[in-house]
């Protein structure tokens, strides 16, 4: 579904011994030698340690223009990956869950997506670990998306960024849909099918 989304992913998924496994993407077998990519959490390269600290979407975003090979292109995923956990509530959106990797022509982008799910189903009630600051996100999940592009408007350009935005509109409106054609479980579609048409309306509004 994220796929389909336009998230960049890796290989396809693996089901083994009832487990759902994603194939490594930082590893390259290359005539019998195993070239091992970098791989560093955002939290690492914001420079960030330690556990239970809120993330900050403007700081990861920050981390990512400082290091990217094409910064505008990786903040512009991370967008997306944001637009895609706000849609369907996966509120473990910490900066262990996303990466930047080194490719072996050292490009450094953001990784395929990883550990990413609908953690609103968690029985503990996980609260969103990363949030826009300086009150783009008065509303948990739903970012004010004007807020956002304002305070990335010293990273990526103000304009673009609202046109990128409002395009993502219709595949979030469309999620549900698609994830019945993914053969995502009915319970998970329904849990998410408002937030889903909610911030497909947001996106719509720029």
């Amino acid at each position: 579904m994220a796929r389909r989304f336009g998230v960049k992913c890796g290989n396809p998924l693996v089901y083994r011994d009832n487990t759902l496994l994603i194939p490594r993407f930082d590893r390259i077998p290359v005539a019998g030698k195993l070239i091992r990519l970098g791989l560093e959490t955002l939290c690492s390269v914001a420079m960030i340690s330690g556990f239970g600290r809120r993330g900050d979407h403007l700081e990861f975003c920050r981390a990512i223009a400082a290091v990217a090979t094409d910064p505008q292109t990786e903040i512009y995923e991370y967008l997306k990956r944001e637009i895609l956990n706000c849609a369907l509530r996966n509120v473990d959106n910490h900066g262990r869950n996303t990466a930047l990797i080194k490719l072996d022509d050292n490009r450094i982008e953001l990784s395929p997506l990883y550990d990413f799910a609908p953690m609103f189903l968690d029985p503990d009630g996980i609260a969103r670990a990363s949030l826009w600051p300086s009150g783009a996100e008065t509303t948990i999940g739903r970012p004010n998306w004007h807020s956002v592009v304002e305070l990335l408007a010293d990273l990526v350009d103000p304009a673009e960024t609202k046109r990128f935005l409002g395009r993502q509109a219709p595949d979030v409106q469309a999620l549900p849909e698609v994830m019945k054609e993914c053969g995502v479980e009915l319970s998970v579609i329904e849990g998410v099918a408002a937030r889903c048409a909610e911030v497909s309306a947001d996106l719509t509004r720029l």
